[in-house]
C-alpha cells in the first residue's frame, strides 16, 4: 500500500518536506538537551548553545561544594543531600533545556495568542480534555496551518512524526504515529475519524498492544471564529477523548498526567502560532 511520510519535527527542512506557511515545529533535538542536563545540569542548555547553561553549571559546583564541606560534619546525610540536590536540579535543569528547543516567545508588538486547559468535562477513567486558543489571525489562514494534519500533529508534547498509510488524507485512512517520551521513540496507530473542510478534524491515536490498552484516545480539532464580529480571530479548539486505563497508576495520578500534559500541549501550540504571528 502506497503511504505518504512526512518528517515534521526538525528545525531544517529538507526537499522532500517542504517548510509549512507560518508554523515552526519543534525540534527533536530537544530530548538529547533534556538527557543530557538530566546527567549534568546545563549540558543540555550547552548543547542548545544558550547562555543559560551558566548559572546550572555554577548552582551544580556550589551544591557539590556545600556537600563536601558538610561530609565532615553529617557523613552520610551530607551525601544523601548532595544526592537528592543534584537530582532535582538534574530534572529541573533537563526541563528547562527542553524548553530552549522548543518555539521562541512572540516578538515585541506581535498580537498575543490566548490559551487555556479545560478538564471540567473528565470524570473517573473518563478523560475529555480541551485546549482551547484564541488566535490573531482569520479561520482561513488558521486553517491553512491546522489542515496540513501530519505537521500540525507534531506540535505536541509526544508525537514526533505521522505516516499516512494511503495515497490520500480522507476519513478512514489508517495513519502510524511516531511517539517519543523522554527519548524513547515508539509507535501507535490510528486512524483519520471525521474530516470537514474549513472547520477540522479527527483521529484516533491506539496502542499497538490493542484498541483498550495504553491509554486509548482521539483528537478532534475545531476552527472557528472568534465571535461575532471578529473576523481576525480564530478559536482554535483541540479536544482529547479517552480512557485512563493503568491499573497499576492511582487514578489521581493519571489525571494529574494527563493534565499536566494537556498543558504543555497548550503551551506549544500557544507558543507555535505566536511564532507565527
Amino acid at each position: 500500500m502506497p503511504s505518504t511520510i512526512l518528517d515534521n519535527c526538525h528545525a531544517i527542512w529538507t526537499e522532500r518536506a517542504e517548510r509549512p506557511t507560518g508554523i515552526r515545529i519543534t525540534a527533536t533535538e530537544k530530548w538529547t538537551a533534556f538527557y543530557l542536563s538530566l546527567l549534568a545540569p546545563g549540558a543540555g542548555q550547552l548543547y542548545a548553545r544558550r547562555w543559560s547553561c551558566v548559572p546550572w553549571f555554577l548552582a551544580t559546583g556550589l551544591i557539590s561544594t556545600l556537600a563536601a564541606w558538610g561530609n565532615g560534619h553529617a557523613g552520610s546525610a551530607s551525601a544523601w543531600g548532595q544526592f537528592i540536590g543534584l537530582a532535582m536540579l538534574g530534572l529541573i535543569s533537563a526541563e528547562h533545556a527542553k524548553r530552549c528547543l522548543e518555539p521562541r516567545r512572540r516578538q515585541r508588538g506581535a498580537p498575543s495568542v490566548g490559551a487555556r486547559v479545560r478538564c471540567d468535562h473528565s470524570r473517573g477513567t473518563v478523560v475529555d480534555l480541551r485546549v482551547e486558543l484564541d488566535v490573531p489571525q482569520p479561520p482561513t489562514e488558521v486553517w491553512a496551518i491546522v489542515k496540513d494534519l501530519p505537521r500540525f500533529a507534531c506540535v505536541d508534547p509526544f508525537h514526533e512524526r505521522v505516516i499516512i498509510l494511503g495515497p490520500t488524507l480522507k476519513p478512514g485512512v489508517e495513519l502510524v504515529l511516531e511517539h517519543r517520551a523522554f527519548g524513547i521513540r515508539f509507535r501507535r496507530f490510528g486512524r483519520l475519524l471525521s474530516w470537514h473542510e474549513e472547520q477540522g478534524y479527527g483521529f484516533s491515536d491506539l496502542s499497538a498492544r490493542g484498541p483498550g490498552r495504553g491509554f486509548p484516545h482521539a483528537f478532534f480539532v475545531t476552527v472557528a471564529p472568534a465571535g461575532l464580529g471578529k473576523t481576525e480571530r480564530t478559536r482554535l479548539t483541540v479536544r482529547v477523548r479517552g480512557k485512563w486505563t493503568a491499573r497499576f497508576v492511582p487514578l489521581w495520578l493519571g489525571q494529574w498526567w494527563l493534565r499536566y500534559v494537556c498543558s504543555e500541549h497548550a503551551r506549544l501550540l500557544r507558543a507555535a502560532f505566536q511564532e507565527s504571528s
